[in-house]
């Protein structure tokens, strides 16, 4: 009954997140099209659809409707435009100069690498908040949601020359115990497939990813 109280409250929540854009004059309705380049309002509006789906996702978790999602936050070729984040001038929120594709093509030019850092830190913001999410779900047995799954997020390439190496990753929750936490790891020889891999280890599956050589026996508990 608490379950079913909780999601129920958290549908609530969630419909007047997704609901009308700020200052849009009607629903945001899911599917929406807007003029290119632009994917979503360049409004704080993008900034709560994020999250909106972050939590539908915690609620499908929760209430065992699935068991493993997928979110792209945006797409390797995102135009997605963050002017909201005060990074540009304000009466041009859709010039170049804060597109996220545009940013990540930084050369080391500081004022890129700048907007490019706020950028990044909203994102992981909102990561972080999905794992709070997950973090206080009572999943049985003393753990939580977020101590028995495992929440991995990165990029399609390390950084914006489309380099393949040196890979920015990120890894929330333990599955269960099975991974260790609260760790930085920097591994200059092992591949994104090795962590995948390694990931499946720790849910009991004994096959490797791809051209994985192996698990990396470090993360493991």
């Amino acid at each position: 009954q608490v379950k079913l109280d909780r999601f129920m409250s958290g549908v609530s929540a969630l419909e007047k997140r997704v609901g009308p854009a700020p200052g849009g004059g009607g629903g945001a309705a899911c599917g929406k099209r807007y003029p290119a380049p632009v994917r979503v309002p360049n409004t704080n509006y993008y900034g709560e659809w994020q999250k909106g789906w972050y939590q539908m996702i915690a609620m499908a978790l929760e209430c065992d409707l699935t068991r493993v999602a997928t979110y792209m936050l945006g797409s390797g070729f995102s135009n997605q435009s963050y002017g909201f984040l005060g990074i540009g001038d304000p009466s041009q929120p859709y010039s170049a100069d804060v597109q996220h594709h545009i940013l990540s093509h930084h050369g080391g030019e500081q004022g890129k690498l700048t907007k490019l850092r706020k950028i990044d830190k909203f994102t992981f913001d909102n990561y972080a908040g999905f794992l709070g999410m997950l973090d206080k779900i009572d999943d049985g047995g003393g753990k939580t949601l977020l101590d028995n799954s495992v929440v991995y997020i990165s990029s399609d390439v390390a950084m914006g020359d489309h380099a393949h190496n040196n890979y920015p990753v990120v890894v929330g929750g333990s599955a269960g115990g099975k991974l260790k936490t609260g760790q930085y790891w920097n591994f200059d020889t092992r591949k994104q497939s090795d962590l995948f891999t390694t990931i499946l280890r720790a849910f009991g599956v004994n096959k490797n990813h791809g051209d994985a050589s192996g698990p990396i026996n470090e993360l493991l508990v």
